[in-house]
């Protein structure tokens, strides 16, 4: 009926703003424990991770090439097919990481 009506799950905005804000707590947490764990301990992150530039396209590149497949997949086999493929594929991924 909600749905029906053009309106939004309750709380719904309330969600988006605390997963919004726990995403730059993450990012800045992650900065601070970076700059904690170079002055503490003398090891510093940076030297065992790509440079920021290089991660970036890589992670561009994937999502290209996953956008482009994912439109070829829904123009050739159809959108409910893609959809089965797409998220089996997401959830064996998922799945392998825990």
């Amino acid at each position: 009926m909600i749905r029906a009506a053009g309106l939004r799950p309750r709380f719904d905005q309330l969600k988006l703003l605390v997963a919004g804000v726990l995403v730059a707590a993450a990012l800045v947490g992650a900065g601070f424990l970076n700059d904690f764990i170079a002055t503490k301990y003398g090891i510093n992150i940076g030297k065992y991770v790509p440079p920021g530039e290089t991660v970036f396209f890589y992670v561009w590149v994937i999502g290209l090439i996953l956008a482009g497949v994912y439109l070829l997949l829904r123009f050739t086999v159809g959108t409910d097919k893609t959809e089965d493929i797409f998220s089996k594929l997401i959830d064996s991924v998922v799945r392998d990481k825990r």
